[in-house]
């Protein structure tokens, strides 16, 4: 899975992701130019600067 998160709702995301799916995410660099689709912050919908790559445990 991935979320996108803005400068500010990083660390809340990532927080999110970890009490919820058990498992950190790979943080990286969002850029826009390798995604088809535009994406948002999952936290308030602004431009996102990182994208949160994690796999939930089964």
């Amino acid at each position: 899975m991935i979320w996108h998160a803005c400068e500010e709702h990083v660390d809340y995301l990532m927080d999110d992701i970890i009490d919820e799916y058990h498992v950190a995410p790979v943080l990286e660099p969002y850029s826009p130019a390798f995604h088809i689709e535009k994406a948002s912050c999952k936290w308030c919908g602004q431009e996102p600067v990182y994208q949160l790559i994690f796999e939930p445990e089964m």
